[in-house]
C-alpha cells in the first residue's frame, strides 16, 4: 500500500488590461511522492511536485516560474529549500506567476494523507468550475436536449415538469 497526498488547488487568472477578466478553478489532485500535478496554462508543465507525505504535512517542490508570495509571515519555517516548501495540513499557501500575458495565482492546500492499493497517476476532480454559476442558457439547452412533451419553447423545471404541468 502506497500512502498518498491529497491537494487542492486553487487557480486565478487575472488579465493585466481591460476589461481586468478574472477567472477561478479550483481542482483537487491525489498523488504519491514523485508525482508532479497541477499543469500550468502558460508553460505546459506542471506545477507541483509531491517530496513527501506525511499525514499533518507534506513537502512541495514548486515550478521555478512561479514565485511564493513573500507576505506570508511563516514562509521562512516552511522553506525547506529554495524550492520546495512544507505544506502543513489546511494551510493555504499562494504562488504567483507574472511573465505572460496574464497573472496567475495559485492557492495549494495539503488536505492530508490516505493509504491507496493502486499505482496510477494523479488523480484530478474538479470541485467547482471556472464559471461562477449554471447561466439560464445553459440549463435552457440542457432541457431541450433532453425528449420533452412540451413545445419549442421548453420552460421545465428542475423535477422535470412542464409550465403546462405535463412530465418531459
Amino acid at each position: 500500500m502506497a500512502i498518498e497526498g491529497s491537494f487542492e488547488v486553487n487557480t486565478i487568472i487575472n488579465s493585466w488590461n481591460p476589461p481586468f477578466d478574472k477567472t477561478s478553478t479550483v481542482v483537487e489532485y491525489v498523488g504519491e511522492e514523485g508525482e508532479e500535478f497541477d499543469e500550468d496554462i502558460a508553460t505546459k508543465k506542471n506545477v507541483f511536485k509531491i517530496v513527501t507525505i506525511k499525514n499533518d504535512y507534506a513537502i512541495i517542490e514548486f515550478s521555478n516560474q512561479y514565485i511564493l508570495k513573500k507576505s506570508q509571515y511563516f514562509q521562512s519555517e516552511l522553506l525547506v529549500t529554495p524550492q520546495q516548501i512544507k505544506v502543513p495540513k489546511g494551510v493555504e499557501l499562494e504562488f504567483s506567476y507574472m511573465w505572460g500575458q496574464k497573472g496567475i495565482t495559485k492557492k495549494i492546500k495539503y488536505n492530508g494523507s490516505t493509504r491507496s492499493e493502486s499505482q496510477e497517476a494523479p488523480k484530478t476532480q474538479e470541485v467547482a468550475p471556472a464559471s461562477d454559476d449554471y447561466t439560464q442558457e445553459e440549463y435552457d439547452q440542457e432541457c431541450k436536449s433532453e425528449e420533452c412533451e412540451c413545445d419549442e419553447d421548453c420552460q421545465c423545471d428542475e423535477e422535470n415538469q412542464c409550465e403546462d404541468g405535463e412530465e418531459k
